[in-house]
């Protein structure tokens, strides 16, 4: 479907990249659920993103941008156990690139990917920043879990972070 609206690059409008470049982000989840690498949908999209003259807003609240782009790569590497693209991805967001529930979902995409490192002390920030986004919604969060989890099993003493964050979870 992509390949058949691709925008040209030379004399496409923000709106058409931006439709296009969104509808890429839409094919990473389920190619990572196919535990294939997104890489050829990412770098479409960023080329597309790199073209836009700012965010473009679609559908709803949703925008199109550069950002967004890196959160799905993130999340993408992340769920693939491959931290070291994840971590690069994560690094070209500030902070105030993302707001709300995407920035919490991005900050535990972060934490999961210092886990899959053996980074236990760095996964301890992004996430008490997730959490702090909204506990309740954090209380109920997979990733978020599955990382306290393993920080648990790997740390001789747990810190004051991970007890804190492992009460947050309602974990034993």
């Amino acid at each position: 479907m992509a390949e058949r609206t691709e925008p040209s690059f030379s004399n496409g409008d923000d709106l058409d990249l931006a439709l296009w470049g969104k509808l890429l982000l839409t094919a990473i989840a389920p190619t990572v659920a196919q535990d294939r690498d997104p890489g050829d949908y990412l770098r479409m999209a960023s080329a597309g993103a790199a073209r836009l003259s700012g965010p473009v807003r679609l559908y709803q609240h949703t925008a199109f941008t550069a950002p967004l782009v890196d959160m799905q790569a993130t999340y993408a590497y992340a769920s693939l156990g491959r931290p070291g693209p994840a971590l690069d991805a994560a690094e070209k967001i500030r902070p105030d690139d993302l707001i709300g529930i995407s920035r919490g979902a991005h900050l535990m995409d972060v934490a999961q990917a210092h886990v899959h490192a053996g980074h236990w002390r760095a996964a301890e920030t992004p996430l008490l920043e997730a959490r702090s986004v909204s506990p309740t919604w954090f209380r109920h969060q997979r990733v978020a879990r599955q990382a306290v989890s393993q920080m648990r099993e790997h740390q001789r003493r747990l810190t004051p972070a991970v007890r804190s964050l492992a009460k947050s979870l309602a974990m034993r």
